[in-house]
């Protein structure tokens, strides 16, 4: 019995299916990013005092952690720095940040040998 690859019957399919699984996560993303969430601004009122210097606090003066997220919240700092306007900005980092969490999956399968259809069936 011969076993044919997934990719090797329908040339560039697998790309394709990134394309669309890509494109599928885009448009849905977008649908429910906009208008920003009330906790968004949390993020985006600590990164604002972290860029003008205040520390990572909420409210200058009180010492509370209101975030759970130290690595989103150094991206929203290091973005609102650079003069991103985060209400904009942040949910397009994060499609961009979900869409590469995609092409990495993709990337990881090959490299763990996960057959084609498997892959397609990953994304």
């Amino acid at each position: 019995m011969r076993r044919y690859e997934f990719n090797s019957i329908f040339p560039g399919l697998t790309l394709l299916v990134i394309f669309i699984a890509v494109l599928v996560f885009g448009v849905l993303s977008l649908s429910i990013s906009f208008p920003p969430e009330e906790d968004a601004f949390i993020y985006y009122r600590y990164a604002l005092n972290w860029d003008q210097g205040r520390g990572l606090v909420f409210n200058p003066g009180e010492m509370v952690e209101g975030y759970s997220s130290p690595l989103w919240m150094a991206m929203l700092a290091v973005s609102a720095k650079l003069g991103f306007h985060l209400p904009i900005y942040a949910p397009l980092l994060g499609i961009i940040c979900g869409a590469l969490t995609i092409v990495c999956t993709y990337f990881l399968s090959c490299y763990m040998g996960i057959g084609s259809f498997n892959k397609a069936a990953i994304i």
